[in-house]
């Protein structure tokens, strides 16, 4: 059975920023600690942003796996799709949307659902996917802290717009 990960922050940089960081899958091996390897091999422009298969491998405790996945970057609705090509998993999916909040921040939506092939590897990865799912978030963030300014409000109520938001997505 595929596990399901869901999870919706704010970051105070700007949608455009955020999205470019998101997109930049070349740079993940620096700052994600589970991605060891990363190379694009293919890009394609599309109508909307561009199409890149990436070649990564992973490593968690001591499992180590490589896989190919379709990247499709929509700039213009700033949104982020992630689809299994070959590799360990049964099935991978990862969806990012980066909205705008009206303080200039970042509203970042982000799931992830996947399977991995190999029951041991599912098992493993299912006790821990709340704690891997976390690293990688908070090392997106920490990585948008290091290169981009800060905007918006520390402290702000944005429930209302994101609610409204909510109605649109």
């Amino acid at each position: 059975m595929a596990s399901q990960v869901t999870e919706r922050l704010r970051i105070r940089h700007s949608p455009d920023d955020v999205y470019a960081l998101i997109g930049d899958v070349e740079s993940y091996p620096r700052f994600i600690n589970l991605i060891r390897a990363l190379r694009v091999t293919k890009t394609k422009k599309t109508k909307t942003g561009r199409l890149l298969t990436a070649e990564a491998v992973a490593r968690y405790k001591m499992v180590s796996e490589k896989f190919v996945t379709d990247v499709t970057l929509n700039d213009d609705a700033r949104t982020i799709q992630v689809a299994l090509i070959k590799g360990p998993f049964r099935s991978l999916v990862n969806n990012w949307k980066i909205y705008e909040l009206s303080d200039g921040s970042s509203l970042v939506d982000f799931d992830i659902t996947f399977e991995f092939s190999n029951p041991m590897l599912n098992m493993l990865l299912k006790a821990n996917k709340d704690r891997a799912i976390n690293l990688i978030i908070r090392a997106f963030e920490a990585e948008a802290d290091r290169l981009y300014p800060l905007v918006g409000e520390d402290k702000i109520d944005l429930s209302a717009e994101i609610k409204t938001l909510d109605g649109i997505a």
